[in-house]
């Protein structure tokens, strides 16, 4: 008798053993999904399963967080089908590539390599080859006519570039010269100082255009000057 009687007791309390642990899960489940329970009921239910304020909060806290690790487990099938399916493009895109590449490689290589040999013969052309027959021209008429035209036009560059230079300097002299004036009327000197000085200014700004005109002018036979000896240099390829 008394073995069953402990054998029922037994029985008994597994039975509240399981209650009280299902009760305790539904408790944190709810409060985990949001769920609000009544206090004094949550109160009881803690007294009455020997658990905490601290037990209970820890609980939630850890079914959440599991929760979330289980998300992420579930998760990675969905994960390796993305990376997969990723990876099958990117072996489709390398693949073009190699495709576009080759066939880049197939019609800019001849064309590199052409451009090489036509380099190559530009350079022998319009260096080597034009200088040999220059050099060997046996037109001394012709020769004779390029020398004077160069002469010409190097002396002419000179004449422009003295201009240049006296445009600069008349320039430069009514920039000091303004500065000057400025200097003047700050320290209140004499009006006729200051009139014939800005009349300088004036007659310096006028000679550096003048100047200017002159040196265009220049410019403009040394233009037909140049285009007279590109054809008289033409003459020296002639065989």
């Amino acid at each position: 008798m008394l073995a069953t009687f402990f054998d029922k007791l037994a029985g008994r309390t597994k039975a509240a053993h399981e209650s009280s642990e299902s009760t305790w899960f539904k408790l944190v489940k709810d409060l985990a999904d949001g769920k609000e329970p009544n206090f004094d009921r949550v109160a009881e239910g803690l007294a009455d399963l020997d658990r905490t304020q601290d037990d209970l909060q820890k609980a939630v806290e850890l079914l959440l967080r599991r929760r979330e690790l289980k998300a992420k487990v579930d998760a990675v099938p969905a994960l390796h089908a993305e990376r997969d399916a990723n990876e099958r493009k990117v072996e489709a895109a390398n693949a073009e590539f190699e495709k576009a590449r080759k066939k880049h490689d197939d019609i800019v290589g001849p064309l590199v390599r052409r451009n090489r040999q036509l380099a190559d013969a530009i350079d022998d052309g319009e260096n080597t080859a034009r200088r040999e027959l220059i050099r060997t021209c046996p037109y001394e008429v012709a020769i004779e006519k390029l020398k004077l035209i160069e002469a010409d036009i190097a002396r002419l560059q000179g004449q422009a570039n003295a201009q240049q230079k006296l445009a600069d300097d008349c320039n430069h002299a009514a920039d000091s010269n303004t500065i000057t004036v400025e200097r003047y009327r700050r320290k209140k000197h004499s009006e006729h100082q200051i009139n014939e000085l800005e009349r300088t200014i004036e007659q310096q700004r006028e000679n550096a255009k003048a100047a200017i005109a002159e040196r265009d002018k220049i410019h403009g036979e040394i233009e037909k000057l140049e285009a007279t000896a590109s054809k008289a240099r033409l003459a020296l390829l002639e065989p």
